[in-house]
């Protein structure tokens, strides 16, 4: 199946270490605009709604691209297809510095968006070839830990990045930092075999791949839950929640970035752990249940109790720490489903999670648009804290509803579909 054993024993490491690389950089890129918000909103003469939709046009074309993507990585070969997606966003994050022009900006954040989707399930994809399938969880974990790296990356020192230089230029900086990454990937992994990985599958095959997982009910059950208990990292943590608590804190932008990134800090703590723990159990329900219990309860706090900054803080990292419990449901659906579909699989639960984002994000800005009052400040759309506490709560709504499902789905005993 794989070419993998023809090289050393440290190759299936060095791929790995190098698909991380990409999931940093794409999560650097999504999560960018979260202290761009007033910049982007006087810069494309924006509203909620309007910034909204421009930062979430990423999430529609991530979504449209994840069956796509697994079905190709079930198919073909890594090598090339990651080298050269690494590359396009780094073109798109050129096209986004440049650009004055609103259409150009959404068309900049629509590539990010169908490039930026091989990242995570390229790089899951690579750990189920590469690995045993009982280091699974773990591995897939220690990625999401990379990945919010990347968005913590985005938050303090990408903030500081735009007082200091703009956002125009920050967004030339991750630019150049794509294009080096790109050639690095491409120019690191073995030549002697162009392709590094090797499917047998014919197209035939994985398409009736495709079929399995979309008539297993609990294939659905557990990709919308994924959707809806990680929307809050999206749509709060990855765009209003700056906004909201600088307005709610009376606080420097700066200061409540680095407030926000302490959730993804808890994230990247918690992802490796939940799987390694879930895995250990041989269950992987109730891991993820309690974390999206005690993550809903950290939200609920967050967004409507006023609290101490340093309280505030220890509350966003224990809801990151918690709200990674659901990235567990990654191995879950890959135990539901046959093994040799893997990719196809997890392109399927990635497209939940892009389209709760996609719908989350653009629908807060609508809501918060009912809400505003007409006050302008510095060219952008002023929103109270009570226009974001009406508009937030869809977020600990649809957590809620995660549950449910997940109480609805079936358990695997982390034994992997054949």
């Amino acid at each position: 199946m794989t070419t993998i054993k023809k090289y050393n024993s440290h190759l299936p490491w060095l791929i790995f270490t190098l698909a991380l690389g990409f999931v940093f950089y794409k999560y650097l890129l999504q999560v960018s605009p979260s202290v761009m918000t007033h910049q982007l909103m006087a810069a494309f003469h924006l509203n909620g709604l309007g910034l909204g939709s421009l930062i979430s046009s990423y999430f529609y074309a991530y979504l449209l691209m994840q069956l796509p993507i697994g079905i190709l990585l079930d198919r073909y070969s890594a090598r090339n297809i990651i080298s050269f997606a690494i590359l396009m966003c780094a073109l798109a994050a050129l096209i986004f510095h440049f650009t004055h022009n609103l259409y150009i900006a959404y068309f900049a954040r629509i590539l990010i968006g169908l490039f930026g989707a091989f990242s995570m399930v390229g790089a899951m994809k690579l750990i189920s070839i590469l690995f045993p399938s009982n280091r699974f969880a773990f591995l897939a974990g220690i990625m999401m830990t990379v990945a919010m790296l990347g968005a913590i990356a985005a938050q303090g020192p990408l903030a500081f990045s735009v007082k200091q230089l703009g956002w125009r230029d920050t967004m030339q900086v991750l630019a150049i930092i794509g294009a080096i990454l790109a050639v690095f990937f491409f120019s690191s992994l073995p030549r002697k075999n162009h392709s590094v990985i090797k499917n047998n599958h014919s197209l035939r095959d994985i398409l009736y791949g495709v079929a399995i997982i979309c008539k297993n009910k609990n294939s659905w059950l557990i990709a919308l839950y994924s959707g809806l208990a990680y929307a809050p990292i999206n749509a709060f943590t990855g765009l209003w929640g700056i906004s909201y608590l600088t307005v709610a804190y009376q606080q420097p932008e700066t200061t409540m970035a680095s407030i926000v990134s302490l959730t993804f800090i808890g994230f990247a703590i918690g992802a490796p752990l939940s799987g390694a723990y879930s895995s250990r159990r041989g269950k992987r329900k109730p891991t993820m249940l309690f974390g999206t219990v005690i993550a809903l309860i950290c939200l609920m706090i967050s967004l409507y109790i006023h609290l101490p900054i340093v309280l505030l803080g220890i509350v966003m990292f224990v809801m990151g720490f918690f709200i990674s419990f659901f990235f567990v449901s990654f191995a879950y659906i890959r135990e539901l489903n046959p093994e040799r579909y893997s990719g196809s699989s997890i392109g399927f639960i990635n497209m939940f999670n892009a389209l709760c984002g996609a719908i989350a994000e653009p629908l807060i800005g609508k809501l918060l648009d009912l809400g505003w009052h007409g006050k302008i400040l510095d060219g952008a759309p002023y929103f109270s804290v009570k226009n974001y506490h009406v508009a937030l709560i869809i977020l600990p709504i649809g957590m809620l509803i995660a549950i449910a499902l997940l109480l609805l789905s079936k358990e695997t005993y982390c034994r992997t579909t054949i």
